[in-house]
């Protein structure tokens, strides 16, 4: 068994934030993430940071952030760091069970268990939805942004918050043609610069609108869309068809709060 005063699960910002203010203060840290590197979804992040330089690194991208909270959080003897390691249990004896390198288990003590682990993506459900091409933002993102892979050609987006403006601004650098966005909502949520970028490119944006079906044999090949109502409910005959060959879902976050969960029912 290994024992700890604090463990940190999650790696991202959140983590690696957590773990430097504790790791400054002494505080004997285990700092575990399921990826091999550290960051989380600053990784995928190639755009520059908004806000204060001094608290976000305003001016930064991602990328660039992730290597300056890892420097920081490297630096500090009391924190320990394992990559590549799965929370898989946790215990009413205050243990966590940890699959490492995909060889070993081992068994965690800690005092504080301290949940980092982010979100995860919300989808939709449309006829044609399991069709290959239809993609997460953070799917599209890695393969994009981290493994510099160019998974399509023609690209349409469905979510209109910073995550679908951002992740198709960035198909756009990657010599993507981004054939069009949907947003349900009467407006955009995401930032105006990320949309007016979308916009100098010439890509149509289709505030209360959604998707109704993706077509395809093997493969994405077409995607309609629909004007929604107040209710959102889509209005018949305002229906579009845009040829595309692959759809990215950007309609929102999830928490990631299963261990948060199952920690409190344990009374821990």
């Amino acid at each position: 068994i290994y024992e700890t005063d604090v463990l940190i699960i999650g790696a991202g910002p959140a983590g690696l934030s957590a773990a430097i203010e504790l790791g400054q203060l002494g505080v004997d840290c285990l700092l575990i993430d399921d990826k091999n590197r550290l960051g989380g979804k600053l990784v995928l992040q190639t755009h520059r940071f908004f806000g204060s330089s001094e608290a976000v690194f305003a001016g930064s991208r991602g990328i660039e952030i992730a290597k300056k909270l890892e420097t920081k959080v490297r630096d500090l003897p009391s924190v320990k760091i394992w990559l590549n390691a799965i929370a898989v249990g946790i215990f009413e004896d205050h243990t966590v069970g940890v699959f490492r390198d995909a060889s070993r288990y081992e068994l965690v003590k800690h005092k504080v268990l301290l949940v980092a682990t982010g979100a995860r993506e919300k989808s939709l459900t449309f006829p044609g939805n399991t069709l290959p091409g239809i993609y997460g933002a953070g799917a599209f993102q890695t393969l994009v942004n981290r493994d510099l892979v160019k998974p399509c050609n023609n690209l349409f987006v469905i979510g209109g918050g910073n995550v679908g403006l951002i992740a198709a601004y960035h198909a756009i650098q990657a010599g993507i043609h981004v054939a069009g966005l949907v947003e349900a909502a009467p407006q955009c949520g995401g930032y105006k610069v990320h949309m007016d970028k979308l916009k100098r490119s010439g890509v149509p944006i289709y505030t209360s609108h959604t998707v109704l079906k993706a077509i395809g044999k093997e493969r994405v090949e077409q995607v309609v869309i629909a004007q929604v109502d107040n209710r959102f409910k889509p209005i018949k005959g305002t229906e579009q068809l845009y040829d595309c060959d692959t759809v990215l879902i950007a309609v929102g976050l999830d928490p990631v709060d299963e261990f948060y969960r199952k920690g409190k029912a344990l009374g821990l």
